[in-house]
C-alpha cells in the first residue's frame, strides 16, 4: 500500500481553460446525455472531474465530456479532485497522451469542440488511438520498469 491509498483529496474548483485535456476527442452520446441534465442542478449532479500535474500544468484525465458541457453552459470553473498522477497510474500513458494532445494543440477543453465523434466512431478513433500508444509504450523497455 503506497502512502497516497489513504489520502483524500478534497474537491477543488479550477478554471476550466486551464485544463489541457488528456483525450483527444469527445463521445457525441456522453454529451447528449449530460445536456438533458438541468442547468440549475448541473454541477451538484454530475462528480468532479480527475486532473493531475504533467510537466506543471493541469492535466485532464477524466471527465472531458462533463468540463466541456460546462463549458458550453457558460461556466468558468469546474469542481476537480486534483490526485499525483503516481497515485491513478498508467503514468506513460498519461504523459503521453498530454504530450501528444499539445502537438495537435489541444490544450484547451474549448479545442475538443470540433473533435466530437459519434458511436463507433469514438470507438475506433479514441479506443483505437490508445491500444496503438499502449503497444508501443509497453514495447519500450522503459514502460516496464
Amino acid at each position: 500500500m503506497n502512502e497516497h491509498s489513504k489520502v483524500v483529496y478534497p474537491v477543488v474548483l479550477l478554471d476550466i481553460d486551464k485544463l489541457i485535456p488528456n483525450n483527444l476527442y469527445l463521445n457525441d452520446d456522453k454529451i447528449e446525455a449530460l445536456l438533458t441534465i438541468p442547468e440549475a442542478d448541473f454541477d451538484d449532479s454530475v462528480p468532479p472531474v480527475l486532473v493531475s500535474r504533467i510537466e506543471g500544468e493541469y492535466s485532464l484525465l477524466d471527465g472531458h465530456s462533463r468540463a466541456f458541457v460546462a463549458m458550453k453552459l457558460g461556466k468558468t470553473k469546474v469542481r476537480t479532485i486534483v490526485q499525483p498522477l503516481d497515485v491513478i497510474g498508467m503514468e506513460h500513458l498519461f504523459k503521453r497522451i498530454h504530450s501528444d494532445a499539445k502537438a495537435l494543440k489541444i490544450t484547451s477543453v474549448r479545442d475538443l469542440e470540433n473533435r466530437i465523434l459519434y458511436g463507433k466512431e469514438h470507438e475506433e478513433k479514441w479506443i483505437g488511438y490508445c491500444k496503438k500508444v499502449l503497444a508501443e509504450l509497453e514495447a519500450n523497455e522503459s514502460f516496464r520498469s
